[in-house]
């Protein structure tokens, strides 16, 4: 399963930008968007706001020495989801512009090959950023996703999953993938439970991804509390309130 790409989506116009011009480009347009100062009109069509974003994804893919940069993108992006100083015609195609932030989150988890331990650091610490953001969404009231939006976000993340567990990713950033499985399992247990999905291609979907977690200790201790949760309550349901549990409770 493979990560998000840019070049795929009708999009990604600075991938071929020189590195120095594609971040002094991004750094300038991140601190205007989060600038309070800024007129909440800047982005007054849905070109702008598609180009704004093209910017933003980009941030994502940027090298770890712009760590700064890469951490301004994913405050300008929970703050859109959050609802607050959206674009003025942001909410005509709101539904599609979570999917694309969901996919632009998804370029910052690419491995990256030969980096300090200070940039590795770096990079768990904004990983996991956008693993609370994932985590929040899930717990949004009902209606905040439709269907659509669902499916797009739990692929994502189960392609994320996929690339950080994989035996490869150990070898290359394992600094990375050691300190991110714990937290990634969650978050893909806990929204595929509360997305209520029954359909079968995503059912088949996880099936065949998660069949190739099976080496990670944590996929199988992340397992068996899920299982475990779910099966106390199903027990609570058929022998009454004096057996299992009241609520799913997954604990680790």
């Amino acid at each position: 399963m493979k990560l998000y790409n840019m070049a795929l989506h009708d999009s990604g116009v600075l991938i071929k930008f020189p590195p120095a011009v594609k971040q002094t480009i991004i750094k300038s347009v991140l601190q205007i968007l989060l600038d309070k100062k800024s007129p909440r009109d800047l982005l007054g069509s849905p070109f702008a706001i598609k180009w704004a974003m093209e910017c933003t994804g980009q941030s994502f893919a940027l090298s770890l020495d712009n760590h700064e940069t890469i951490s301004q993108g994913i405050q300008l992006y929970k703050r859109w989801l959050s609802g607050k100083s959206l674009p003025p015609q942001f909410d005509s195609q709101k539904q599609k512009y979570y999917r694309d932030i969901f996919g632009h989150f998804s370029l910052l988890f690419h491995l990256r090959k030969g980096i300090n331990n200070n940039l590795a650091q770096a990079h768990v610490k904004l990983c996991l950023q956008v693993i609370e953001i994932f985590q929040k969404i899930g717990s949004k009231d009902e209606g905040y996703l439709d269907e659509e939006s669902w499916e797009h976000l739990l692929f994502v993340v189960i392609g994320v999953c996929d690339n950080l567990l994989s035996q490869e990713a150990s070898q290359i950033e394992p600094t990375l993938t050691q300190e991110l499985t714990p937290h990634l399992l969650k978050v893909v247990f806990d929204l595929w439970l509360q997305s209520g999905t029954q359909k079968h291609k995503m059912w088949e979907r996880f099936e065949n991804a998660f069949v190739k977690w099976r080496h990670q200790l944590q996929t199988i201790i992340q397992w068996s509390a899920t299982t475990f949760g779910l099966m106390s309550r199903v027990i609570n349901l058929l022998y009454g309130k004096h057996e299992g549990t009241d609520d799913i409770l997954i604990l680790l």
